[in-house]
């Protein structure tokens, strides 16, 4: 029948309906305030809802920097040409260790003319030298895809937390020897990237095919019963 064949092309256009690719991204930020002695925190994002569709892969970016202050003092009994610096390691990872990302920013101070250790350990006067310093961001980036297992972590409803820390450090770039201290705070920001299937949604004309096959399949029928009951 005419409604049949109708009914048979709309089925199949929305069964034959290709799947694109979607994305969410989410984004998360923090300053973990004075990290040389390891600050660590949670960076929330929302998991992905299966309902939308089939997550293929997720990509997890980290950019972050050190800024603060740092001090030198030249310990040595000659003069000294040095710099501080601020190092150390900003980090973060999923609960599952799906993911594990690290980066290594530092922040320099100007180079300083340092006079022979004056006797105190003090940062300052004419052997020692404290600057407020900013890095510059480094950033690193993962993917993960695969079978549902790999991506279970960040599927479904709620949250997932992902460990959040930093640790950082002094050093001296300088040709004698020095003593160092920092204080440091650590800038860190996020980028999680859902990669998705989203589930298939029929297109507007293969619904009014559908719909008109429906209908002429309806009128057939009472035709048929008015036919019967005579």
């Amino acid at each position: 029948m005419r409604s049949i064949g109708i009914l048979a092309v709309a089925v199949s256009l929305i069964a034959g309906l290709p799947a694109r690719a979607a994305i969410i991204d989410q984004t998360f930020g923090a300053t973990l305030l004075n990290v040389g002695a390891r600050f660590d925190a949670f960076a929330v994002f929302d998991k992905f809802n299966p309902l939308l569709g089939v997550l293929t892969s997720l990509t997890l970016d980290l950019s972050g920097s050190f800024a603060g202050t740092v001090g030198i003092e030249n310990t040595s009994n000659q003069p000294d040409v040095a710099a501080g610096v601020i190092t150390g390691s900003i980090f973060v990872m999923s609960p599952d260790g799906t993911l594990s990302l690290t980066i290594a920013p530092s922040a320099i101070g100007p180079t300083h003319n340092l006079a022979p250790f004056d006797g105190t350990l003090d940062f300052a006067g004419s052997s020692g030298a404290t600057d407020t310093v900013s890095g510059a961001p480094v950033s690193t980036g993962q993917t993960v895809s695969g079978p549902a297992s790999e991506l279970a972590v960040f599927t479904g409803a709620g949250q997932v937390f992902l460990n959040l820390g930093a640790t950082s450090f002094a050093l001296v770039e300088g040709q004698q020897t020095e003593a160092a201290t920092e204080t440091a705070n650590a800038t860190a920001n996020l980028l999680l990237i859902y990669d998705y299937v989203p589930r298939a949604v029929p297109e507007p004309s293969a619904l009014a095919l559908l719909a008109l096959g429906m209908t002429i399949l309806g009128v057939s029928r009472r035709r048929v019963r008015k036919s019967e009951d005579r």
